[in-house]
């Protein structure tokens, strides 16, 4: 089912406005029906080597989208986290514990390297999920259809199929596309044309001037995997088989459930840098494995 350009602009319009609306909400940063995590301390208060934190650009609705590095060597290093806004708040999580660890740590931070973390790149559709999260419980109901619409920025735009490689403004989004038009793949959902969002340029930016040559993005699904280019192969395969194997998790080289454009990791992929798409169990933090992640990361960005 195909949402047409009116419904399309009708539901964005009414998305603009949960978002102005949430803006405005005191919610408690633990809403989510999960067990409690500690919060990063403020970098500057803990950390003993060169920490900045700085703004790659604003969101839709004029939101900072905000990064952390830590060191300053030549090798760049990132983990973006929650491209995904509301629907994956775990793909947050995961970043900001990221962070907290190497500030707790941080002679684990190479003399080569400067680590960024960007703990979310959609802090609109993240803001506009928090009151939302108590009623979404993953099984499809009226709470994960409000929940699904956050999944995008205010314009209605899925920002991870709003990248040049294979861009198709017909775009497929799966489960959080199905519950608010009807199937997978929706009229307008890639954007009107690549980087069309101040979001994904933003995006763009930070890799290309910081140039970032290894990273580790994060999602939220049902099944974990982990996952590189489209269609499987590549320089970042064998780090991504690598990484499957340390998880416990299945390495996924294909989308089988419909056609994926406009997709981050490609365009990351097209451009040269290497690591792995990390999709994280349905509302679960395995913390142990993600700060091996990121190590293992580092190290073969070290060569």
């Amino acid at each position: 089912m195909r949402v047409s350009r009116r419904a399309f602009v009708r539901r964005s319009t009414g998305l603009a406005a949960l978002l102005c609306g949430a803006a405005r909400l005191a919610v408690p940063s633990q809403t989510l029906a999960i067990e409690p995590l500690p919060q990063p301390s403020p970098p500057r208060a803990r950390a003993r080597l060169p920490t900045r934190t700085f703004t790659l650009g604003r969101s839709v609705s004029g939101q900072p989208i905000e990064a952390t590095s830590l060191g300053s060597g030549p090798v760049a290093v990132a983990f973006i986290g929650n491209i995904h806004g509301g629907w994956e708040p775990m793909a947050r999580v995961v970043v900001d514990l990221g962070l907290d660890y190497f500030l707790e740590h941080p002679s684990e931070v190479p003399p080569r390297t400067t680590l960024y973390f960007v703990p979310t790149m959609n802090p609109d559709g993240y803001q506009a999920g928090r009151p939302l999260w108590e009623d979404a419980d993953g099984t499809g109901g009226t709470g994960d259809v409000a929940l699904a619409w956050t999944a995008f920025n205010a314009h209605a735009i899925d920002l991870n199929r709003n990248f040049p490689t294979n861009w198709s403004s017909d775009a497929c989004g799966g489960e959080r596309a199905r519950l608010i038009g009807g199937g997978p793949c929706l009229a307008g959902l890639g954007g009107p044309r690549p980087f069309s969002e101040p979001e994904t340029r933003a995006y763009r930016d930070f890799i290309l001037r910081r140039n970032v040559r290894w990273a580790l993005t994060y999602h939220e699904d049902q099944t974990p995997a982990v996952l590189g280019r489209e269609g499987g192969g590549g320089p970042s395969e064998p780090f991504a088989l690598e990484l499957a194997e340390l998880a416990g998790y299945p390495y996924v080289p294909t989308t089988t459930a419909y056609p994926v454009t406009g997709h981050a990791w490609d365009w990351l992929d097209a451009i040269g840098v290497q690591g792995a798409e990390i999709e994280l169990e349905y509302r679960t933090l395995d913390q142990d494995f993600n700060i091996s992640a990121v190590q293992l990361l580092i190290e073969r960005a070290l060569g």
